[in-house]
This record gives C-alpha cells, sequence and structure tokens, in this order.
C-alpha cells in the first residue's frame, strides 16, 4: 500500500511539475500575445500562433491594456488600421479589436467588453456587408460569451465564469500551447510568419513575401474566386434567418445606441472595397441588397439623430465606390508590381486608413487626385450618391476590359 502511495505521489508530483514548467514557458513565450511580460527580438516578438487565437487573445488585451479607443470591424480593419499610428496622432492609447471574419455581433460584444474593461471614449466601426450576411453564422466557432467582461443584456459576466478558467488552461498550460511557443521560437526568422503586436494590428509582414514570390495578380484573383463562391453558398441577406431570428440590423441598432447612452464617440466608415469586389457583388446579383443595406445604415443613423436633436452627430463615411484609390490598377499576370493601397481586391493596405483620417477627422487636406475618396452619407444624399455608381462602374469597366474578361471568366467556371 505504502508503495502504491508513494508511486502515485510521484505521478502526481511529475504532472504537477511539467505544468508548471510548461505554464513557464508558455507565460515567457507568449506565443498567442496575451501578455508581453517578455518580448526579444528574435526570440518571440513574432506571433505566429496569434492567428487562430485573437477572438481569446484580444479581449485579455483589451481587459489589461484599457484603451481609450478601439478600431472594431474584421480583417480589413485588423490589416488597415494601425492603432500605434493612430495613437500618436489622437494622444490618447488606441487598440485593435478587429477580428477575422467577424460580423456585427461580435462587433457589437467586444464594443461593450472594452467599454466594460475601461474607459472607452471613441469607438471606429469599419463596415462590411459580409459581416452582416445573415445566411452565415452569427458568431465564429472560437468565439465564447463567457471571456468577455459583460453579458448580451448588459450584466457583468461572474469572474467564476467557466470560460474564462479554460482560457487559462488553454493559455499558460495546455500541451497543444507549449508545442506552439516551441514553435513561435523556431519560428522567428520565417519570411511567411503571420503575426500581431500587441495592440491588435495585423502587419501582414508575410504579404510581401507572398506578392513578391506568388504576384499580386494571383492575390486578387484568389480573393475573387473567394467571395464569388462565397455569394453562391451564402447569398446576401441581413434580414432574419434561423441564426439570426431578428437579423443583423438589430446588432448595429444596438451598438449605436449603446454608444450615445455611454457618450462612446462612433465613427462609421464603409471600407473601401476594390474595384474588383465591387464587381464581384455586381456579378453575384447582390447588389440590390448592397444599396438596401446602406439605406438601414442611414435610417438608423437618422433616427438617433432625432432622438438626440442638439447631441454630437455619429457619422457614416462611405469609401466604397469607384474612386481614384479603390480603382488601382491590378498588376498583370507575371508581374512582380506591387500596389500601393490593396494587399488583394478584399483587403486595403494601413497606406489607406491615413486617407480615410483624413476625411474622416479633417486632420489635413486631400491631394487633387485623391478628392473623390469617401462620402459623408445622410438621407439628402445617399440616392444621388447611389445613382453616381452607375456611371462611374462604366467607364471603369471600358477602361479595364482585360480585367473585366477575367473576373467574367472566374463567374463562368463556378456555374
Amino acid at each position: 500500500m505504502n508503495a502504491d502511495k508513494k508511486f502515485l505521489s510521484g505521478v502526481v508530483a511529475v504532472v504537477i511539475a511539467l505544468a508548471l514548467v510548461s505554464a513557464a514557458v508558455n507565460m515567457i513565450v507568449d506565443p498567442y500575445g496575451v501578455h508581453s511580460l517578455v518580448e526579444v527580438e528574435g526570440f518571440n516578438t513574432l506571433k505566429p500562433s496569434a492567428q487562430g487565437n485573437l477572438r481569446l487573445a484580444k479581449a485579455y488585451n483589451i481587459s489589461s491594456q484599457r484603451p481609450d479607443g478601439v478600431f472594431l470591424g474584421n480583417s480589413r480593419v485588423e490589416q488597415g488600421f494601425d492603432p500605434a499610428r493612430a495613437s500618436a496622432r489622437f494622444h490618447r492609447s488606441v487598440y485593435n479589436a478587429g477580428l477575422p471574419g467577424s460580423t456585427i455581433y461580435e462587433n457589437y460584444r467586444y464594443l461593450q467588453h472594452a467599454a466594460q474593461t475601461g474607459t472607452l471614449k471613441d469607438a471606429v466601426l469599419g463596415l462590411d456587408i459580409f459581416a452582416f450576411n445573415t445566411n452565415m453564422f452569427r458568431r465564429a466557432s472560437n468565439f465564447s460569451e463567457g471571456r468577455l467582461a459583460v453579458q448580451l443584456d448588459g450584466q457583468e459576466t461572474p469572474i467564476w465564469d467557466v470560460a474564462r478558467f479554460r482560457d487559462l488552461h488553454q493559455i499558460y498550460v495546455a500541451w497543444p500551447t507549449l508545442m506552439k511557443s516551441i514553435a513561435t521560437v523556431m519560428d522567428q526568422d520565417q519570411p511567411w510568419v503571420s503575426t500581431r503586436t500587441m495592440l491588435g494590428f495585423n502587419p501582414v509582414i508575410e504579404g510581401v513575401e507572398y506578392a513578391r514570390v506568388k504576384s499580386y495578380w494571383r492575390s486578387f484573383r484568389k480573393q475573387n474566386r473567394k467571395h464569388i463562391r462565397l455569394l453562391k453558398a451564402h447569398p446576401m441577406n441581413f434580414g432574419p434567418t434561423a441564426g439570426w431570428p431578428n437579423g443583423s440590423m438589430v446588432y448595429f441598432e444596438r451598438l449605436v445606441a449603446f454608444c450615445r447612452a455611454n457618450k462612446i464617440n462612433l465613427v462609421l466608415a464603409i471600407h473601401p472595397y476594390h474595384a474588383h469586389m465591387l464587381e464581384v457583388i455586381q456579378g453575384s446579383g447582390a447588389w440590390p441588397v448592397f444599396e438596401s443595406w446602406k439605406r438601414e445604415l442611414v435610417a438608423v443613423l437618422a433616427s438617433d439623430r432625432a432622438r438626440h436633436p442638439g447631441a454630437v452627430e455619429f457619422v457614416l463615411w462611405d469609401f466604397s465606390g469607384y474612386n481614384s484609390i479603390t480603382t488601382e490598377k491590378v498588376p498583370p499576370q507575371g508581374s512582380a508590381q506591387e500596389t500601393k493601397w490593396y494587399w488583394e481586391s478584399s483587403h486595403y493596405k494601413p497606406s489607406v486608413s491615413p486617407l480615410m483620417a483624413l476625411r474622416a477627422f479633417g486632420h489635413g487636406d486631400m491631394t487633387a487626385g485623391q478628392a473623390d475618396f469617401g462620402v459623408m452619407l445622410w438621407p439628402g444624399n445617399l440616392e444621388a450618391h447611389m445613382r453616381s455608381f452607375a456611371a462611374k462602374r462604366q467607364a471603369y469597366r471600358q477602361a479595364r476590359p482585360e480585367e473585366m474578361a477575367d473576373i467574367q471568366r472566374l463567374f463562368e467556371a463556378e456555374k
């Protein structure tokens, strides 16, 4: 019996020792970018394992950093808005809470979380119609309500919520995390490594290498095909479905109301989709829904203004359309030429967001060639603005016959 007890005690001691070693390694390396206790160039500054764990990491980053401002949205925001640059310009702490593939529901929930954990003053929401598509999921499989500081109904999440214990286990003790810590150290010198900064920004350092080896033409074509297939499998819709019983627009309404109630300055921007993406939306038959979506956004903000006369207005900027930025020419097949504004048709580079800030915040002047970039939407100009798309689209299509023919071939291949 004593021998059995000694053996069992030994096993327990080994397990505890291994768990402590694992926790120490994971805490130091921090493969998901949850904290930055140790940050050494060439050792752990790049976080390749952050990619699949962003909903976890960003929830805890927000809790610990307590930012004054947040960028909200999906991967377009995460790749396009550099919070370090914004912090320097506006003299306040800013965190990029953009989450790849996120929906308006998730954006609203992370806004609630940021407001609950700190003294949030400003929020910039990048609006993407794909994030409102109710024929897709309402939240990602790795999204967890319990790790957020507040519940959907506004009640504080209990500190003992089981989701937080699961997160602690994953961050510090789990064997897969130890393997990722080792991989993090080994991958520091790899040119294709994806990473995130501690401010939540995706610098897309692998994008330059990808474009150099595989070309921007291929990157654009890949995204065009992906979204043609996406819209074929999940037709654009923001009305009620089984997964979204109340539709998606209700969460935008709640987000606006939440910012108003909590005195958070909200700036809204419809993404500057590259013209190729607009052609995909048009060719997929989703253009009427795209226009209806804009009408709904404008209507929600008009209703907010009517209920709060004299209050600071929440402004909606539309950076989509056929303008000097979004119609950037795509390098031809086989070319090693780089683009200035876009990684591909779905994601713009950080070089674009300063132009958006110039337009939205008035900090500086646009150049003459960029004066058509960005239109403030309100009920009085919405319909005329959308009608102007037709003429600009026709001019664009006539000027780019080869690009249009390639997009058409992609559509035909998916029939």
